[in-house]
């Protein structure tokens, strides 16, 4: 079972103190991957932090001719990371394993000349 919980203990000075038990990872199983895609790609707030990012990124293009934004981009630090995290995340679609990347995002970024 996957464990979350925490036990509380005492520490040094008599207050209680929280230890986190270890966590079990779920294995990664092709049913699991349309529950992932359907939970992620079906909330609005995800869609809208989605295309919010691409909007950005698609600044960031026409502003630098590529859409390699690094992680330290002090002007937007979140799309940097968003960057990485679209990379990491093709990288899983590819191998067929659980990810939030759909086929239309993969369009839509390859339309800006996204590097993988």
């Amino acid at each position: 079972s996957i464990h979350n919980a925490t036990t509380p203990k005492k520490n040094d000075n008599g207050c209680l103190k929280r230890k986190r038990r270890s966590t079990r990872i779920i294995p990664h199983i092709p049913q699991h991957q349309s529950k992932v895609q359907k939970r992620f790609m079906s909330k609005d707030s995800y869609s809208i932090m989605w295309d919010n990012r691409y909007k950005e990124l698609k600044t960031y293009f026409r502003d630098n001719n590529n859409c390699n934004v690094p992680t330290t981009y002090l002007s937007n630090p979140k799309l940097g990371n968003w960057v990485t995290l679209l990379r990491q995340q093709y990288k899983l679609f590819q191998e067929g394993r659980p990810c939030f990347m759909s086929e239309s995002c993969i369009s839509k970024l390859e339309n800006i000349d996204f590097e993988w």
